[in-house]
Formats: C-alpha cells, structure tokens, sequence
C-alpha cells in the first residue's frame, strides 16, 4: 500500500479547506461592515452632542441671569453622553478586535499545507 492519499481523499481536504476559506471570508466582511457601522454611529451621535454643545455656548448670551447654572448642567449632561459613546465604541471596538484575531487564525489554519 501507498502512504499518499487517493484523488477522492485529496478533493475532500480541498474542499474541506475551501469551504473553511470562504466561512472565514463570510465572517471578515460582516466583522469589518459590522465595525464600520458601529464607528458611524458612534460619530454621528458625538457630532449630535457637539452640535448641542455648539449651541449651549453660542445662545448663552440670550439667556437669562440663572441660566450659567443650567448651562453648566447640561454641558455635564453631554459630557457623560459623550463618555458613555466612546466607552460603548471602545468595548465595541475590542469586541471587533478579537473577532478578527479569531478569523485570522481561521485564515492561517484554512491556508496552504506546509506538506505540499
């Protein structure tokens, strides 16, 4: 008997490892859509808060002699909005990173034989 493998067993890992490729393939793009979209969001919601921000400074003039107070509240509000965006977006971000660390080992392992 032969130690190579027949055609049909060759075929087999081939497609096996295809198939491993093209999963792997599946789950980068949604990752990578998934990352785009998260960070989007995140940037229009800080340009939102901004935006807001923006006008609490640029109408302080019209307002009345108590407002700097309620300024100074809602300037406080939107800075912990703000806090709470980045640290939504920076777990989501290392959420992503791992699952790309994860594919890349699905990569490696779908890759060329070092056999062959």
């Amino acid at each position: 008997m032969s130690d190579q493998p027949d055609g049909a067993a060759v075929a087999r890992g081939l497609q096996a490892r295809l198939a491993a490729a093209v999963a792997a393939d599946r789950a980068l793009v949604a990752t990578i859509a998934d990352a785009h979209r998260i960070a989007a969001a995140a940037r229009r919601r800080l340009e939102d808060i901004g935006a807001r921000v923006q006008g609490l400074l640029t109408e302080r003039t019209e307002l009345p002699l108590d407002a700097p107070l309620a300024v100074r509240r809602a300037l406080t509000a939107n800075l912990r909005e703000m806090e709470t965006v980045v640290a939504e977006t920076a777990a989501a971000a290392a959420a992503k990173t791992a699952a790309l660390k994860q594919l890349s080992g699905a990569y490696r392992a779908a890759g060329p034989s070092s056999t062959g």
